[in-house]
């Protein structure tokens, strides 16, 4: 049987007229069609499809996951955000990245560095391949990682393409105006606690940390120390007991 073809306007498309196997050439005013034009095709008793084309499913794709090119073919904008460096993604709400292949998720995040990553809320990632995350929080220098809470940022000058003081910082700040840094970590392996460090269990190696309690209960049998000069020269013996 020769496929037959159909062609007109929307308004006078009719589906159920179709016969299987048969197409219909929309030429204008559909609304489901790109610039008005779609085709459909008949597989049986009212089984009718309109068949999509590239251009149509980007559309259909755009308007599902609101994909748009920014840049970046691959950028990705959801309701208010923004993605505008190559290849970069900003999901959530009020997010933007504006660096290349950069990663934004959350609320009101900025991911301005090339590779960066920023998640949560109110976090930004201005340094080259770093990563803020949290509430509030930057991460200013290269590869540097920021999280917790109000963090203090890195005071580097360095730029974002270069490494800062800390290589990873942790925040428990309560607001804007009251800033504080729980750990951090620099480049050379110092550590900085704001708070106490508890081990649990004892020293077995040589630059093992003793604790507290390890080293009370080692002196616990001492009872007594006594400093003797036994030879009155000066040299004074300390004995323990």
């Amino acid at each position: 049987m020769a496929i037959q073809n159909r062609r007109g306007v929307y308004a006078d498309f009719d589906p159920t007229k179709l016969m299987p196997g048969e197409f219909a050439v929309v030429m204008e005013d559909d609304p489901d069609g790109t610039s008005g034009a779609a085709v459909y095709m008949c597989f049986g008793n009212s089984i009718v499809k309109r068949l999509v084309g590239a251009d149509d499913l980007q559309d259909i794709v755009t308007e599902l996951l609101n994909i748009g090119p920014g840049s970046g073919e691959d950028s990705v904008k959801q309701n208010t955000n923004s993605a505008t460096g190559d290849w970069s993604f900003a999901t959530g709400y009020y997010s933007t990245s504006s660096g290349a292949a950069s990663h934004t998720e959350g609320s009101q995040n900025l991911s301005s560095g090339n590779s960066s990553h920023s998640e949560g809320i109110g976090n930004t990632a201005s340094g080259d391949s770093s990563h803020a995350e949290g509430r509030y929080n930057t991460a200013k220098n290269r590869s540097q990682h920021v999280f917790g809470e109000y963090a203090v940022p890195d005071n580097s000058s360095a730029n974002i393409g270069a490494k800062g003081n800390y290589i990873e910082i942790v925040g428990n700040g309560t607001s804007s105006s009251s800033r504080s840094n729980a750990r951090t970590l620099d480049w050379s392996g110092n550590e900085v606690l704001a708070g106490k460090l508890t081990v649990g269990a004892a020293p077995t190696a040589d630059m093992d940390v003793a604790p507290k309690k390890y080293v009370d209960d080692s002196i616990a049998d001492l009872s007594q120390v006594e400093f003797t000069d036994p030879n009155d020269d000066g040299n004074i013996v300390i004995s323990f007991t």
